[in-house]
């Protein structure tokens, strides 16, 4: 049955129908082999920005032409660490132990999804940023399982010097691309420290013309007092507080400029070495940011600035297009793994390849808790509903209210809807 706006807002039997229409709306989880001629594809890569909010893409003209953009896709922790340690294993921080940026030292490393392509016979390498308080106490020589290739930040081999992060990340990944042989199937994890506050620029963009996303009118928001505790408690910005802002979205926008120069660079050695048509690529961020909208500057609650994120997909063979299935940051593993042959490290993500291969969907939800787990969320295309640990709600109609300016978890019109979202939440939820 295909699931509309009538049937979600339909007044009668709200309860009843919540049950039923939950189990509906449930994502299909479980990995999906693809089947590729050559039985795997032999280029797989992952580009994590960090904390990189989705409006922003648009500054990403590498990213144009070709490429998949899945616009209702989530992180499941709106958060750095917790949300990395999501995509490499593939399942919710709250079973991986990572809660916070300091208690990255849980995540078990001895499977991920470094160990299961490396154990289908791929090449893996990753550079840049792994995860917050790398390397631990295991010193500057650690590397983790699965991974042949190390030159993490925080590594013994990380040595910038004066060469700007975001080139030092993208010239030891295009020298991985140019210097594995032809014959050798490649996973390559590139992860730049951009465009994270405070955002540094290449020189060479530091005083570039940059066209940013426009500022949404959630920003200083006029009357918070619909949202719950202690969202309804934040001052409105100070003239300061918003200069601050301008500052902030140039820089943000300028450091992205060398993150799309260097993709370009990425894609040209793709071409060089035969590999380009080859390959999955795919361009992601651990999560969002607020920069004034809702009278915040934060991560880690779950509006749309932190949680919704960039996901952007080059897939062999298919053209590019803007795609409106609901993705998960969990997901990634999921796919990557069966894509290179490989068995995922978790159930819990879902493999999308029938969603780029022809616009399947195969989730209708995305599940997203809080650090910490002090509240919990779901969002589908349409909504987004949250429940704090204090009692609190919220409930947004995207379709109408992008930029959530009014919570609609009181109102009456939304009480079915209510319901079938907080059964969905309940049955989503670890």
């Amino acid at each position: 049955m295909a699931i509309t706006r009538r049937h979600l807002l339909q007044g009668t039997g709200a309860v009843a129908g919540a049950a039923v229409l939950s189990a509906a709306l449930a994502p299909r989880i479980g990995p999906r082999r693809r089947a590729w001629a050559t039985g795997r594809v032999p280029t797989i890569i992952i580009i994590i920005a960090d904390d990189m909010r989705f409006d922003f893409r648009t500054v990403l003209t590498n990213l144009g032409g070709g490429w998949i953009d899945c616009v209702n896709a989530a992180i499941e922790t709106p958060l750095c660490g917790p949300g990395r340690a999501g995509i490499i294993r593939g399942t919710y921080s709250s079973r991986t132990g990572v809660t916070s940026n300091t208690s990255t030292a849980n995540m078990a490393d001895t499977d991920t999804i470094a160990t299961r392509i490396k154990g289908a016979g791929y090449r893996t390498a990753l550079v840049g940023k792994y995860l917050n308080e790398f390397p631990w106490k295991k010193g500057r020589t650690y590397v983790p399982p699965g991974w042949d290739v190390w030159n993490a930040a925080g590594s013994t081999g990380w040595k910038p010097g004066s060469t700007h992060t975001t080139d030092y990340v993208f010239d030891l990944a295009v020298a991985q691309v140019r210097t594995t042989p032809p014959g050798t199937p490649l996973f390559l994890y590139i992860a730049p420290q951009a465009p994270h506050l405070p955002a540094n620029p290449p020189a060479r963009f530091a005083s570039a013309p940059v066209t940013l996303p426009p500022i949404p009118p959630s920003f200083n928001e006029a009357d918070v007092s619909d949202k719950p505790p202690p969202n309804n408690t934040a001052k409105p910005l100070t003239a300061a507080q918003i200069a601050q802002v301008d500052t902030d979205r140039l820089l943000i926008g300028r450091s992205l400029l060398g993150v799309n120069e260097r993709i370009g660079s990425l894609l040209s050695a793709l071409s060089d070495t035969g590999r380009l048509a080859g390959s999955a690529i795919f361009f992601t961020s651990d999560n969002g940011y607020l920069l004034g909208e809702h009278r915040q500057f934060k991560k880690g609650v779950p509006y749309e600035e932190p949680s919704r994120i960039p996901f952007m997909v080059r897939w062999p063979g298919v053209a590019g297009r803007t795609e409106l299935g609901v993705v998960s940051s969990i997901d990634l593993s999921a796919t990557v793994c069966v894509l290179a042959g490989a068995t995922p490290p978790s159930t819990d993500g879902v493999d999308l390849s029938p969603l780029f291969d022809a616009g399947t969907s195969v989730r209708d939800a995305a599940y997203i808790e809080s650090p910490g787990s002090t509240w919990h969320a779901v969002r589908t295309k349409q909504f987004k509903y949250a429940e704090y640990t204090t009692g609190g709600r919220e409930l947004y109609d995207l379709a109408i209210d992008p930029f959530e300016m009014v919570n609609r978890a009181a109102d009456p019109a939304y009480t079915s809807t209510r319901a079938v979202l907080a059964a969905q939440l309940a049955a989503l939820k670890p």
